[in-house]
């Protein structure tokens, strides 16, 4: 979905890189995170950085992406963010996000400071409308929507928010292994030897779901972007 000609491309919140390793084959790509350790499996040229201020002059690359980032962003950093890939874009800039996600279903407590928080991280959610209008939200002048498309379809069953609320991880108990962290006090779970319990606890929710839900959908998982700089 890059347009060909863009030939420079910055790929901002690269994470371990496979994207930025297939556009490097073709096109002169630098690879951005604030993450060091993920850079170093990239294979083109990287930079520590922050979306938020993006350490490159203006129009630096013919295109600007952010892939599977802005849903991690508060209030105080999506619109520095935007306006950021604005200025260093030079033609377009492609964005994907999860498409209109309901948070409630990756959603885990704290068993040791009670905070409430998304699995993966996601502070926010948007609709195809809303990616629409993202730049102009944002106060980031010269981008014009060329157009947003759901992306990715998926065959998804039907969550029960009442059994999943009965999962071991909305309430307070992780499965070891999972790599989840508490973003406010940093508790990231059990012991593996409560592992077996809370597999079995997770899996006896998931086959009653499906036994109430058990035809899935497709269902396109996310929405992809594409501006032009005018």
């Amino acid at each position: 979905m890059i347009p060909p000609d863009a030939r420079t491309v910055l790929d901002a919140a690269c994470g371990p890189g496979w994207l930025a390793n297939r556009l490097a084959r073709d096109r002169r790509v630098v690879g951005l995170d604030t993450d060091f350790d993920a850079l170093h499996g990239l294979m083109c040229a990287t930079v520590r950085g922050t979306l938020a201020r993006l350490p490159f002059p203006d129009r630096t690359f013919d295109a600007a992406i952010c892939c599977e980032a802005l849903e991690h962003l508060d209030d105080a950093l999506l619109a520095p963010a935007l306006r950021e890939l604005a200025r260093v874009a030079k033609h377009y800039i492609v964005l994907t996000v999860p498409n209109n996600e309901d948070r409630t279903f990756s959603r885990y407590r704290c068993r040791r400071c009670g905070v409430h928080f998304h699995s993966h991280g996601h502070v926010r959610s948007f609709t195809a409308d809303a990616l629409r209008d993202l730049f102009q939200a944002a106060s980031a002048g010269r981008v014009v929507c060329r157009g947003v498309k759901e992306i990715v379809p998926v065959a998804v069953f039907r969550q029960s928010r009442r059994l999943y609320r009965l999962r071991p991880e909305p309430m307070g108990f992780w499965i070891a292994g999972k790599g989840v962290r508490c973003p406010h006090c940093g508790f990231a779970g059990y012991g593996r030897r409560w592992t077996p319990l809370f597999r079995a606890w997770s899996l006896a929710m998931k086959l009653a779901n499906g036994l109430l839900h058990p035809v899935p959908r497709r269902r396109n998982c996310w929405l992809l972007g594409i501006y032009e700089l005018i």
